[in-house]
């Protein structure tokens, strides 16, 4: 539930803009991943498994995804199971926001 807390530090006009992103957007909007990272490490009581997913729900297995590029094993499983699920409600949602 908290992968995209970051997405708070994100610009409302850019997170609820109906259709695509134009290029800036895009960078900025990327940018919720770290954020939530952020956010979320110094938390007492979390555990750092959770701040790592928010930075890594982005990543993915070949190593193209973000913010850091990793790939296969370097990527938290916590993280690759967010990102599934992150990847369905994209895809089911009428909400029109495709998965950066």
């Amino acid at each position: 539930m908290l992968h995209d807390v970051g997405k708070t530090r994100i610009s409302d006009n850019i997170v609820e803009k109906p259709g695509k992103l134009n290029e800036a957007e895009c960078e900025d909007m990327k940018r919720h991943a770290i954020y939530g990272y952020e956010l979320l490490k110094n938390i007492p009581g979390i555990p750092p498994s959770i701040a790592l997913t928010a930075l890594q729900h982005h990543e993915r297995e070949d190593g193209q995804g973000y913010p850091q590029g990793k790939s296969g094993k370097g990527i938290h499983l916590h993280a690759k199971i967010v990102a599934i699920a992150d990847v369905f409600h994209a895809m089911s949602s009428s909400s029109g926001h495709a998965v950066l």
